[in-house]
């Protein structure tokens, strides 16, 4: 239990995206446009990590919600709320012609989209689930099937979240099938 609680912790949604605004700033696969891997990097941290994370931040000091937004209603609202910032991220990444980061807040904002639709017509799912396997399907598109040893790791993510019984199995399956698709389908529109 402490092993899942501390890979649960640890590897989150905010982290995962973190380490995408490292990996696609400092070595992007594709152009960032005129930024200098540092500006990319304070940027997409703003618009892809602090931006998103601050409402929920703001609303757990003031007690309003969990972090794990326990709540269906809430995390319906803030996936909306997030999926919208991150196609404004997009907007703004593309007007700088960060390439590297719009393919990231593209697919940052199908993923929160399916994950409002599925909130909203289904029942919760696993954004832990999501994230860790959108983010390793995206390294694996950008930078090699190597990099899709990483999915090992969002088995481990997924496993600590059944284990600390934060999902059902099924929440679990959603969220990573979301994690998996977000990025395919955004790969195949963008990139095509």
């Amino acid at each position: 239990m402490v092993l899942a609680r501390f890979v649960s912790d640890v590897l989150n949604p905010q982290t995962l995206s973190f380490v995408g605004v490292l990996a696609f700033a400092f070595y992007p696969f594709t152009s960032n446009g005129w930024l200098l891997p540092v500006q990319a990097f304070a940027l997409a941290f703003i618009l892809l990590v602090a931006v998103p994370f601050a409402p929920l931040a703001r609303d757990f000091l003031r007690g309003k919600t969990d972090l794990n937004v326990s709540s269906l209603k809430q995390r319906a609202a803030y996936y909306e709320l997030w999926a919208i910032e991150f196609a404004v991220a997009a907007v703004v990444f593309v007007f700088l012609e960060a390439s590297a980061l719009v393919v990231q807040a593209v697919v940052l904002t199908v993923l929160l989209a399916f994950m409002w639709l599925a909130t909203k017509y289904w029942g919760k799912a696993s954004l832990h689930a999501s994230s860790a396997f959108g983010l390793a399907t995206l390294f694996g598109l950008a930078y090699g099937y190597e990099y899709y040893a990483l999915l090992a790791l969002a088995l481990i993510v997924a496993w600590s979240r059944l284990e600390l019984k934060a999902h059902t199995l099924s929440q679990v399956i959603v969220g990573g099938a979301i994690g998996v698709a977000a990025p395919l389908l955004a790969w195949a529109a963008l990139l095509g």
